[in-house]
């Protein structure tokens, strides 16, 4: 259950040519992909349109080059009639292309936001598709941080082939072309520049992955260092070691620094010689058009296009280079948001809609065992993960109204049950029934309606006290509860704010509630949990992280929200959270001392000194705590 985010530059960086070549396919796949879902069809027909006016206002531009031919012969002929024609038609060229650029920025605007709403929108919805149990699981994959990057890095790339590439390479294909139709001679000339250029791309673009790729991870491994002893100066400076962190972190960088300036020193020397055979080509072409001219085969003016044209080749040529080199620079980030976001969900959701009503909510355990694969460094390939249990036929029952606590030490499977009965995953054998209907075959969100959570650490979103409130609440409810409401379960809970609430309800609680204390945070939570009106009630040690006066303080409000005919099932960590707000308590050992088909399940009570005399595990967490009968 690995929640390392893989520096996903790491994994990527090709050694051989095979490699470079098995990765440029592997690339391809992972744009189309994002061509395919990532953009939505409305957006594909505005790229359309967009390219038949960029189409347009090139050729209008490359046709430009052709009417100045005509008025550099009018003026060394002094033919006025042509040179009239010539002006003419550059003049059209000139409007055509600036009303071509008109359309084409704005179907690129339209293009743009559409791109954008389906990025934001689909991300979102294969994000939130997962269940919760691969997000807690595949946290190396299925993480925040590499989803974001991605998303990031397809933006950059949309707005770079939109604002520029497309325009680059429809140019240098117009270009290429003229040149063929007016010389075959300046047009095979250009085929060699560009088959030249081409082998220096990918031969060029192969040794940046191979030698920067690592140096680029060493910068992010010393830039992660720097911001992690920043955030922690304390530590850095009760330790003295300040003076030292500086001299190691300089000589990192030095060392980085001379493999990168040695690399790139060695680049510019070859593209330097490349661009000498760029110009020697170019020479020739103008050369070739010279003589043409000298032995009266051509017109002088025709030397303006054919500079013209080999010039827009040249420089189209260095600009895809660019662009090859950005699309492969971002594909890491692309890749991994692809591998992240086409994860297959673990489970599939049931048919059949819950009602709890006037009922209470029956819960029952049978036999339940579970398994997780454990983590690889390659998170991607799951035959190399091997599977280890956490719960071994845990049985027991929540009866309507009932509070039952789970107790028990450190990894013996109590969030893992708390996570099942969100089905955040399945259980590898056994199942879970609510009223008698097996968890499997709910409709999730019919289910979830009915529950509060209260998480071990305060989960507050950045917004205000009421959208914290309300955040939980139905939709078709969230109109009905007026702000008098929220005041009651405010009270009611005793969430006391102090001076911290200064525009009431609206006062805003920042980013992750950090204007609030840990006490505060915690009830707030608890308030939220009450807001929702849940029938069932599940609470990860929601004191574990609080002082002794605050942890009584959140035992009242806890207390105050599980009234009379709300059941709740409560992990404790602390013992003292929950000894006189439950009247059941299910012991579980851990899962090293249960042999075979045995019972995790220690001993069900219903108060500590009957638990103290049956079972051993809450005999010695008893004992850890001070905890005396």
């Amino acid at each position: 259950m690995s929640q390392e985010i893989i520096d996903v530059e790491d994994r990527y960086a090709t050694r051989n040519w095979r490699e470079y070549l098995r990765e440029f396919r592997e690339s391809w796949r992972v744009y189309q992909w994002v061509f395919w879902e990532l953009i939505s069809a409305d957006s594909r027909k505005w790229m359309k349109r967009m390219t038949i006016a960029l189409v347009c206002g090139v050729g209008f531009i490359t046709a430009q080059s052709w009417a100045l031919r005509h008025v550099f012969d009018g003026v060394i002929r002094q033919d006025m009639p042509r040179l009239l024609i010539g002006f003419g038609f550059f003049l059209i060229c000139l409007f055509g292309q600036a009303i071509a650029q008109h359309y084409q920025a704005i179907f690129r605007e339209w293009a743009l936001g559409l791109n954008m709403g389906q990025l934001d929108r689909r991300t979102s919805e294969l994000f939130f598709g997962k269940s919760l149990g691969q997000h807690l699981n595949e946290g190396g994959v299925l993480s925040s941080a590499n989803v974001e990057k991605g998303r990031g890095r397809v933006i950059e790339l949309e707005n770079m082939l939109l604002f520029e590439g497309l325009g680059v390479v429809i140019s240098l294909m117009v270009s290429f072309l003229c040149l063929w139709f007016v010389s075959p001679v300046a047009g095979s000339l250009m085929t060699f520049l560009l088959l030249n250029y081409l082998f220096w791309l990918v031969y060029l673009n192969q040794r940046v992955n191979f030698v920067c790729g690592p140096i680029d991870a060493e910068f992010r491994r010393l830039n992660r260092h720097r911001v992690e002893r920043w955030d922690m100066v304390e530590r850095v400076k009760t330790m003295g070691k300040e003076q030292e962190e500086i001299d190691q972190m300089s000589e990192w960088f030095e060392n980085a620094i001379n493999r990168d300036r040695n690399f790139w020193i060695w680049f510019i020397r070859v593209t330097t010689l490349r661009g000498l055979v760029n110009y020697a080509v170019l020479f020739l072409v103008m050369a070739y058009g010279a003589s043409q001219v000298w032995h009266g085969h051509w017109e002088a003016g025709l030397l303006y296009p054919l500079f013209s044209w080999s010039r827009y080749v040249s420089d189209n040529l260095w600009r895809i280079g660019q662009i090859e080199h950005q699309l492969n620079w971002n594909m890491p980030a692309v890749r991994s948001l692809k591998e992240a976001l086409t994860l297959q969900p673990d489970i599939s959701d049931g048919s059949e809609e819950i009602s709890i009503n006037g009922k209470g909510v029956r819960i029952e355990f049978d036999g339940v065992s579970h398994e997780y694969l454990g983590s690889t460094k390659d998170e991607r390939d799951s035959s190399l993960r091997t599977e280890f249990s956490v719960l071994k036929n845990v049985s027991f029952s929540v009866e309507p109204g009932e509070k039952v606590a789970l107790i028990g030490p450190s990894g013996a499977g109590k969030t893992t049950i708390m996570r099942l009965l969100f089905r955040a995953m399945d259980p590898s054998r056994g199942s879970i029934r609510v009223n008698g209907l097996d968890l499997r075959h709910i409709q999730i969100r019919s289910w979830l309606r009915y529950i509060g959570y209260i998480a071990q650490q305060p989960q507050v979103f950045e917004g205000t006290i009421a959208s914290n409130l309300l955040y939980g609440v139905q939709s078709e409810r969230q109109s009905q509860v007026t702000e008098n409401d929220l005041w009651k379960v405010v009270k009611r809970l005793q969430i006391h704010f102090g001076k911290r609430l200064t525009h009431g309800l609206q006062t805003r609680v920042g980013r992750h509630g950090l204007k609030l204390s840990g006490g505060q945070a915690q009830r707030l939570m608890i308030g939220a949990a009450a807001a929702r009106e849940p029938r069932f009630m599940i609470i990860d040690e929601a004191t574990s992280s609080l002082d002794s006066t605050t942890e009584r303080q959140v035992q009242q409000g806890l207390a105050e929200v599980l009234g009379e005919g709300m059941g709740a099932l409560i992990i404790a960590h602390r013992l003292s959270t929950v000894r006189d707000l439950c009247g059941k308590f299910v012991v579980l050992r851990p899962i090293d001392g249960v042999q075979g088909e045995e019972a995790q399940i220690e001993a069900v009570a219903s108060s500590f000194e009957e638990l103290y005399l049956l079972s051993s595990t809450f005999r010695q967490l008893a004992d850890d705590q001070g905890i005396h009968f």
